[in-house]
């Protein structure tokens, strides 16, 4: 075992207690050899010649009889079940593999190891007892075990680690519990996820590597949905063939759901050959997918692949939604009141106090030209620094991760250079404040809202106390008014939030004023800030707006309380000129007025031209002098 530790093997009383378990809730154990055994397939080869039909006895013979010391692992046989067995070792294409399983075949049993993303899901046959299925691909093996067929379910995995279940052990689930599963599900999951391991699925042989031909015309769109869930979408919707507007109708929905790739024309291509008249033609496939990059641009694509993947299937699920990858550990479970009272747990403490605390998720929108990257560089650069910036102050230097989707390299060199200048203090170490700018690499930034995106924003996060976002928009290709095209981003906030990282989106705000797009994303969010132009607000002012605090979840009273902001550049730096609303320019020029100051001097005090302290005066000699 080239050095490795091996656990201790169960006790023959353990065995034979487990085995009894298994047979009582309807299950037929089968004796398998020991990870030490000196035949062939140590750990996974059954015991004796005839081993399934001693399993087939009543009891099977190994509840019968003893266990034997060197058979003391346990597996179970397969008649009457389907045992989807993943055996993919890339952890990101096992996990999406397992989800997808999730998605189109449902919730159930699941055996895994702690040294590997490879699981094996046990469902049992609607009909029947059928036999092995499977589809083999460059990325791995699936194979849906059956008649005659077993599976280790319990013991050492010939690597040396134990095996485990989730979310219970498969002995405490009775046989007749287990999801039953049809062949023709089984057979929609093969075909799907033989595109995803470039693999020919039994059902539609040829059809990988017919796809693999098809030319990639992207769409002018972008892709508008993770091609894991499209192919799970078409795996639910039927076809019954013969229906050429509705064929051409999914082909051009896949075809914009997918951006025109090559797993999109896999998957409409495998959703094609399951026409129950057997008129499909791998031919006529790749002449539409070629010509539907000149099809105007319109309303149907991922949505639509939804709706009738619902339609169809009212149970059914993007495997992007399920948010349970392969077991890593116990079920969770309730805690009490009274445990939640008693925990040490220590008090959360503020990168900049007080509106944005650790682990937190706080917003800044605005007009687009309002200075909302003026903002969030200062933001950025206080909690790095330790400093104050726009009433807000950081305890300690803290690590950030700045990502810019849209900032020209030069524009925010320079002012990054006019904000450190004007704070007067640098962050500790260099690795403090660290950037990721779009502009910065040839190709860009991926999407945000895509798997990669999140992957990478996840990895480069890890010691991060703040990642900031600037802006949306810019950073991430989905639909802003649909409350289900925000999910991603939830997904990547509340990642971070569980890392222990905060989160500062930048957003832009609508026509009314308020943020562009759903409502839903302030659900999660401690702090939202929106910034607005005031009414006297001249071009030639540059940055100045009214801060107000929308969502203020852990803070209230004067810390709430909404304020003026101006952004002067000098020699000196940049730096934020901040005041209450109840002293703003107006209302200072209002109270210098009852003083009897002269327009000049209530110019220069407010920062604000002569014209517009007449236009003032004028309002405060009409009766405006409570204003």
């Amino acid at each position: 075992m080239d050095g490795t530790t091996i656990p201790a093997a169960p006790n023959l009383d353990a065995v034979a207690e487990l085995r009894a378990r298994l047979w009582e809730a309807g299950y037929r154990p089968v004796p398998v050899y020991n990870i030490d055994h000196t035949g062939a397939s140590p750990g996974k080869r059954p015991m004796g010649d005839g081993w399934q039909n001693t399993a087939r006895q009543d009891p099977p013979g190994c509840v019968s009889r003893p266990p034997e010391r060197g058979a003391r692992n346990t597996g179970i046989l397969c008649d009457g079940l389907r045992a989807v067995d993943i055996d993919v070792d890339d952890p990101d294409l096992a996990d999406r593999l397992h989800k997808l399983a999730v998605a189109m075949l449902g919730e159930t049993p699941t055996r895994s190891r702690s040294n590997s993303h490879r699981v094996l899901l046990v469902y049992r046959a609607a009909e029947g007892k059928p036999g092995k299925l499977q589809v083999k691909g460059d990325g791995g093996l699936i194979e849906v075990l059956g008649y005659g067929q077993q599976f280790v379910g319990f013991g050492l995995h010939p690597s040396g680690v134990p095996l485990q279940w989730s979310p219970s052990p498969l002995d405490t689930i009775p046989r007749a519990d287990l999801p039953p599963i049809t062949e023709a599900a089984l057979s929609a999951f093969l075909e799907a996820a033989g595109g995803m391991i470039g693999g020919e699925a039994s059902a539609v042989p040829g059809e990988a590597t017919e796809a693999a031909e098809a030319p990639h015309i992207p769409s002018a769109l972008g892709p508008s949905a993770d091609p894991l869930d499209v192919t799970a979408a078409l795996a639910a919707i039927p076809n019954p063939g013969r229906n050429w507007d509705r064929w051409s109708r999914i082909g051009l929905a896949t075809w914009h759901a997918t951006s025109g790739s090559p797993e999109g024309f896999a998957a409409w291509s495998a959703w094609s050959a399951r026409a129950t008249d057997g008129i499909h033609s791998p031919a006529s496939c790749r002449t539409a997918w070629e010509g539907f990059h000149r099809s105007p641009p319109g309303e149907i694509g991922a949505g639509s692949l939804f709706h009738m993947a619902r339609e169809a299937l009212p149970s059914w699920r993007k495997p992007s939604e399920i948010t349970r990858n392969a077991p890593k550990g116990p079920r969770p479970k309730p805690i009490t009141a009274a445990d939640l009272l008693a925990m040490d747990i220590p008090p959360r403490r503020m990168l900049l106090r007080p509106y944005l605390p650790e682990a937190g998720s706080a917003m800044v929108y605005a007009p687009r030209g309002i200075g909302k990257t003026w903002i969030s560089l200062s933001i950025a650069y206080a909690v790095a620094a330790g400093c104050e910036a726009l009433q807000g102050r950081a305890p300690e230097p803290r690590r950030v991760l700045f990502v810019d989707g849209e900032m020209p390299l030069v524009t925010l060199q320079e002012r990054l250079a006019a904000i450190a200048l004007g704070m007067g203090r640098e962050p500790p170490a260099a690795d403090y404040l660290q950037f990721l700018p779009a502009d910065h690499f040839r190709d860009g930034l991926p999407d945000l809202a895509s798997p990669d995106g999140r992957g990478l924003i996840e990895e480069l996060s890890d010691g991060m106390a703040l990642v900031v976002l600037d802006n949306l928009s810019s950073l991430a290709r989905y639909k802003e008014n649909e409350a289900d095209g925000w999910q991603p981003l939830q997904d990547l906030v509340l990642s971070l939030r569980r890392r222990g990282t905060s989160t500062l989106l930048v957003h832009h705000a609508g026509k009314g004023g308020q943020q562009r797009g759903t409502s839903r994303r302030e659900d999660i969010l401690d702090t939202v800030i929106a910034l607005r132009r005031p009414e006297e607000y001249e071009a030639t002012e540059g940055a100045r707006f009214h801060w107000h605090f929308e969502k203020a979840r852990g803070f209230q009273g004067e810390d709430a309380a909404p304020f003026e902001a101006t952004l002067r550049l000098s020699d000196a730096g940049a730096a934020w000129h901040v005041t209450p609303l109840a002293k703003s320019k107006q209302a200072l020029a209002w109270e210098m007025f009852g003083q009897g100051a002269k327009p000049a001097e209530i110019a220069t005090a407010c920062n604000v031209s002569t014209a517009t302290v007449y236009r003032w005066k004028a309002d405060y000699e009409k009766g405006g002098r409570d204003a």
